[in-house]
């Protein structure tokens, strides 16, 4: 028998959310409300958030190529010291540091990275995410 746990997302119309922490460079954390993106390769993160948070984005790891609504952008891809999110703690965890259009129902995005990385299953009917224990 296969083990897992349920998470209940936040329905905004058609549109799934949840809550994410992130420690500052203080190990402080702090919650971030992401739209769950399974269009998106990377976890997204505002660069105000980023920047309040202690980290440099003006010096990321490197710099990466997406495709946006407003075409191709290069833009830092850095780390977090940790995120946390459906229950799962990553330690290092790499976000792509950009500022989304202005909304009051989200500030980032939880992208393919996260998800896959965790095996995560989403069922939109229920609004929810289901992560497979690892043992």
């Amino acid at each position: 028998m296969r083990l897992e746990k349920r998470y209940q997302l936040q329905r905004y119309g058609k549109l799934l959310m949840l809550k994410a922490v992130v420690a500052d460079t203080d190990g402080i954390y702090q919650s971030i409300r992401l739209l769950v993106d399974t269009g998106a390769t990377y976890t997204v993160l505002p660069v105000g958030f980023l920047r309040e948070m202690g980290y440099d984005v003006k010096n990321p790891d490197r710099r990466v190529r997406i495709s946006a609504a407003n075409g191709v952008m290069e833009v830092p891809l850095m780390k977090v010291d940790r995120f946390s999110c459906l229950g799962q703690n990553v330690a290092d965890f790499s976000v792509v540091a950009l500022d989304l259009p202005p909304s009051a129902v989200i500030s980032g995005l939880l992208g393919m990275d996260f998800l896959e990385r965790h095996q995560a299953l989403i069922d939109t009917g229920k609004a929810e995410i289901v992560i497979p224990s690892r043992s």
